[in-house]
C-alpha cells in the first residue's frame, strides 16, 4: 500500500499507519463489520465467574472506548449497547420496550466495586481479593498473531491490573489459541463477539455455541468444553433457552415473530452478560482510488453496511460499479 501497488487491502492497521496513509492523500473507508472482540471466561476456572455481578462489574470497570481507540483509532468502536450483537443493528431486530431496558454499562468503577463488595469481595492496599480471601488476579489469552487483539488485551490488562486485579497476557498463534480455547484450556480468553453475516442468529452462535460445547444440550462434547457456560439460564424475564433461541429466531419469514425471540435473547444477555464485548471493528482500510481501480462506493452508501466484511467488493465489481480506470 506504501508503494501504491495494491488497491485495497483487509488488514486492521493501527492508527499511526492509517495516519501515514492519510497524510499520502489515500482516501481510508470505513464500514461496519458487526464484530470484533470480547472477553469470554471459562466458567470452570473460578466460581465467582459464574457471578452475574462479577461480570457486571468487569464491565463497568473496562473503558471499552478507550481500547478500541488505541488499537484501531476511529475504526474502534467501543460496544455500547452490550447486547450481543452489533449497535447498529439494535434498530432493526429489537423491539422498542427491549431497547429501553438494555444497560450500557458506562464506565463506573464505583458501580463495580459496589456489585464486588455485594458477592463477598474486599479491597485491600490496591488489590481485589473473591470471597474465600485469594487474590483476584487472571492470565488473559489472546491469539498472538492478531496484532489489534494482542494491543487490545494489553490495554484491558493495564486497565484491569490498575483497578486491583492483575492480570498477565499471554497467547500462541491462531491455530493453537481455537485448539486452547475449544478445550478449555484458559481463563479469560479474547474471541470474536458477533458476527458479519449480519443476522443475530449468527451473532448468538459467535457469542454462546462455538467455544461452548460443553454447555449445549445438542450433541455436548466434554473433550471440548470451550467456556461451559450453561445455555438454559434465568434473567429477568424469566426462564432461557439461549441454543434453541440462537437457532429458532433464523426459522421463517415472519420478521416479527423473529424479532420477539430476538428481543428475549438480547435482554437476556445484556443482563447476564456471559461474554464481555470490548469494542466493534470498522474498517480503516486505504483506497488507492483511480490509479487502477475506480468506481468505490462513497461514504455512506448503503452498499458498505451490507456486513461480510468486505462484500461490496464482490457486489462492486458484479454489478460493474468497481472496475479498471478507462473501462
Amino acid at each position: 500500500m506504501l508503494d501504491k501497488k495494491i488497491d485495497y487491502v483487509t488488514h486492521a492497521f493501527p492508527p499511526a499507519t492509517e495516519q501515514q496513509f492519510s497524510d499520502m492523500g489515500l482516501r481510508i473507508i470505513r464500514f461496519p463489520y458487526y464484530t470484533g472482540p470480547a472477553l469470554f471466561f471459562n466458567y470452570a476456572y473460578a466460581p465467582y465467574f459464574s457471578k452475574v455481578e462479577f461480570r457486571q462489574a468487569l464491565a463497568y470497570a473496562i473503558d471499552r472506548g478507550q481500547a478500541g481507540t488505541v488499537v484501531l483509532g476511529k475504526s474502534g468502536i467501543g460496544v455500547k449497547k452490550m447486547a450481543g450483537i452489533a449497535d447498529n443493528m439494535i434498530p432493526t431486530y429489537v423491539t422498542a420496550d427491549v431497547q429501553a431496558k438494555l444497560n450500557p454499562y458506562n464506565l463506573d468503577q464505583k458501580k463495580a466495586e459496589e456489585l464486588l463488595t455485594k458477592i463477598g469481595f474486599a479491597k485491600k492496599d490496591g488489590q481485589w481479593f473473591d470471597n474465600t480471601g485469594k487474590k483476584v488476579e487472571f492470565e488473559l489469552y489472546v491469539p498472538s498473531d492478531f496484532a489489534d487483539w494482542a494491543a487490545a488485551a494489553d490495554n484491558i490488562s493495564q486497565q484491569l491490573t490498575k483497578f486491583g486485579m492483575k492480570t498477565a497476557v499471554r497467547g500462541p498463534a491462531w491455530s493453537q489459541y481455537t485448539t486452547d480455547m475449544n478445550a478449555g484450556k484458559f481463563q479469560i480468553g479474547m474471541l470474536p463477539w458477533g458476527s458479519s453475516t449480519p443476522h443475530p442468529t449468527f451473532a448468538f452462535q459467535a457469542n454462546m455455541i462455538n467455544y461452548n460445547a460443553g454447555g449445549k444440550a445438542v450433541a455436548p462434547d466434554k473433550e471440548k468444553p470451550g467456556m461451559n457456560f450453561p445455555l438454559k439460564q434465568k434473567f429477568s424475564g424469566g426462564d432461557v433457552d439461549f441454543e434453541a433461541l440462537t437457532f429458532d429466531m433464523a426459522k421463517g419469514f415472519d420478521a416479527a415473530a423473529q424479532n420477539k425471540m430476538i428481543s428475549t435473547a438480547v435482554q437476556a444477555y445484556n443482563e447476564l452478560l456471559p461474554n464481555i464485548p470490548i469494542f466493534e471493528r470498522y474498517s480503516n482500510a486505504p483506497i488507492l482510488d483511480n490509479v487502477n481501480v475506480t468506481g468505490w462506493p462513497k461514504d455512506g452508501d448503503p452498499l458498505l453496511a451490507n456486513g461480510s466484511a468486505d462484500q461490496f467488493i464482490t457486489l462492486g465489481i458484479v454489478n460493474g460499479t468497481i472496475k479498471g480506470v478507462g473501462k
